[in-house]
């Protein structure tokens, strides 16, 4: 491989990065620093809080299932998302109604739903197919990277005494140099689901447009077909003989794409039944449901973790320092996951990140003291990017043929969960009962889900017909 090539595709993973900077370290996560402030501008209750960050998960849920559902191009869902992040970033800078900050956000996490699916299927296939899948831990990085630049840059702005309303306005200039970055660095093309034609001879090839048809007939070329006609006599039946060549053309690329979609239906049917066993395991709901426990035990910490060191030590110099922890964290974990995980089974090693992540918020809910809080940010932001590469993962390697299905039942677990936590916290809340305990219910449910995935990699429980690998 060439230096060229080398490093187009370090430059696409950087892209990749700057992207989901934006929409997960602005579009997802840029209250949760700026809350404490708003607490303290606008007078905002912590349920308030909860609420607005509810319509941010929300909205999440939204984009997630719009672009999955949705036949838009990659390219312009990735672009039409990044404008959303930085504009409703930018009103949240000049907007003082609790109504209106309920839709910004929720239009954001729409936002960041289209940018993180679209940037996904952009970046990381072309990274696969150019075999630098080890750049995937750089691309994966920019959501850590977006929350401790995010959290750096609050707390440079609180130190240097602005309000919330700069914060919005300074992460707004931040969101669209990135943006601007991801914007020109990545391609148009889109590198998962593009539609395929088959040519003559039987090889796939991109999609004849109106252009290309008009190309290999020889007729239309340039703005205007009637530039090329010359009225001569016998042209008439010429133009008809080319008219009539293409139609011809048309319906056998027809007939050549349906019989190869019927072979690829029949090749399915048939491994189906040549291995049975692949698709008659047992349930995926183990997997399913540990992967909404998951998104409701990592979201009470992403959203109140620096509501929590605010009450320990009133002073931002102190208190502003836990998110972008956090985020280092992130990052690092990210990059080095395939040091970290070297040797285990996927599976095992999540199950491992969960029960990392249950200690810090086992031990946020028994004492908000400096230290809980500090290792609670360590421990949480160390797994929560780790987890969900891992849970992807393992949805790719059992699902089969129906791996697609599998993980997008995941991902929709997975953001009811994260849509469930700060709507329990509220619970808690408007109940009188202290807020700790809705961490240890996020323990509970993580210790919970890694027993159920330890559980399916039983001998005997296990999907049938599946590798190592994938237990």
């Amino acid at each position: 491989m060439n230096s060229a090539a080398s490093g187009n595709e370090l430059t696409l993973a950087m892209a990749g990065a700057a992207s989901l900077a934006v929409a997960m370290g602005i579009g997802r996560f840029a209250f949760t620093p700026i809350l404490p402030i708003m607490q303290v501008d606008f007078d905002l209750s912590l349920s308030d809080g909860g609420l607005i960050a509810s319509a941010n998960y929300l909205g999440y849920l939204i984009g997630a299932v719009s672009a999955a559902h949705r036949r838009i191009e990659a390219f312009r869902l990735f672009r039409t998302g990044l404008g959303v992040v930085v504009a409703t970033t930018a009103l949240m800078s000049v907007i003082s109604s609790l109504p209106l900050w309920l839709l910004i956000r929720c239009l954001a996490g729409i936002g960041s739903a289209w940018v993180l699916v679209g940037a996904t299927s952009l970046v990381i296939p072309r990274l696969r197919k150019a075999g630098r899948t080890s750049l995937n831990g750089i691309a994966f990085a920019g959501v850590g990277l977006g929350i401790a630049v995010a959290g750096l840059t609050c707390q440079a702005l609180f130190l240097s005494g602005n309000h919330s309303a700069g914060a919005w306005l300074a992460l707004t200039g931040l969101g669209l140099s990135f943006a601007v970055y991801a914007w020109r660095c990545v391609p148009r093309e889109s590198g998962i689901g593009d539609p395929v034609l088959v040519t003559r001879n039987g090889r796939a090839s991109a999609p004849h447009t109106a252009t290309s048809m008009r190309d290999h007939s020889g007729i239309g070329r340039g703005t205007d077909n009637r530039r090329d006609i010359d009225y001569q006599p016998g042209r008439a039946q010429q133009l008809r003989a080319r008219y009539m060549k293409e139609l011809w053309d048309r319906f056998i690329l027809f007939l050549r794409r349906h019989s190869v979609r019927a072979e690829q239906r029949a090749d399915v049917r048939e491994s189906a039944k040549v291995a049975p066993d692949a698709l008659s395991g047992p349930p995926w709901w183990p997997l399913i449901l540990a992967y909404g426990l998951f998104g409701y035990g990592y979201i009470l910490p992403a959203t109140f973790l620096p509501v929590y060191a605010r009450e320990i030590v009133p002073d931002p110099a102190s208190f502003g320092w836990i998110w972008p922890l956090f985020g280092v964290a992130t990052v690092f974990s990210t990059v080095a996951l395939g040091v970290l995980t070297r040797g285990a089974r996927p599976r095992t090693a999540w199950a491992l990140a969960n029960l990392v992540m249950a200690l810090g918020l086992v031990l946020l809910a028994m004492g908000t003291s400096v230290a809980n809080v500090v290792i609670c940010a360590i421990c949480v932001g160390s797994t929560f990017m780790v987890i969900t590469m891992l849970g992807m993962r393992v949805g790719e390697s059992l699902g089969g043929i129906r791996a697609r299905t599998l993980m997008a039942w995941m991902t929709a677990a997975f953001a009811l969960g994260q849509l469930l936590g700060p709507m329990v916290f509220n619970g808690f809340i408007y109940s009188g009962l202290p807020t700790n305990y809705a961490f240890f219910t996020a323990a509970i449910g993580l210790v919970a889900a890694s027993t159920m995935i330890a559980w399916s990699t039983v001998p005997g429980i296990t999907l049938r017909g599946q590798s190592d690998e994938a237990k």
